[in-house]
């Protein structure tokens, strides 16, 4: 019993350009309580909006690597049994809850360090940092999952 190669195709398209426009507002839902909360007029507009797209472009670069994975391994899943279709799934779930929370730690690392009583440009380093730490514990994120998701049908 295989799946539909449209009905996937169709799913890992939608979910592809999801994974990567949250990646890239992340930084903004996350920020803006920060900016709201604190008292000062250090932030002009044209500043935040070019914070927030920086931070936005540099988050949505490990989403964009979950986004290629979860393509690629759904595509290849296909003809395939519905038992590797939800491992696989499972996986690109675990990936995405690793990545998810590197990056809502690095944002308020960053909104922290920003609004706090000392304001810090070596914030945005975090920034730097974060898609190579995405990008290398993301492959953990989806085996923990992977092999989750087998023991979950195997007990099923």
């Amino acid at each position: 019993m295989g799946l539909e190669g449209k009905s996937v195709k169709k799913l890992s398209s939608k979910g592809f350009y999801l994974i990567v426009i949250s990646g890239f507002i992340l930084p903004a839902v996350i920020g803006l309580p920060f900016v709201v909360l604190y008292d000062s007029d250090i932030f002009e507009v044209g500043d935040l909006i070019g914070s927030f797209v920086l931070n936005g472009l540099f988050n949505s670069i490990p989403f964009l690597g979950i986004a290629i994975l979860a393509r690629a391994k759904l595509k290849s899943t296909v003809s395939q049994s519905y038992g590797l279709y939800y491992r696989r799934v499972g996986g690109i779930i675990g990936a995405v809850i690793f990545v998810v929370g590197i990056s809502i730690f690095c944002n308020v690392v960053f909104w922290t360090d920003l609004t706090g009583d000392s304001p810090s440009s070596t914030g945005m380093l975090a920034f730097l940092f974060l898609p190579y730490y995405a990008l290398l514990l993301m492959p953990i994120g989806y085996g923990i999952g992977y092999s989750l998701m087998a023991k979950i049908k195997r007990v099923l």
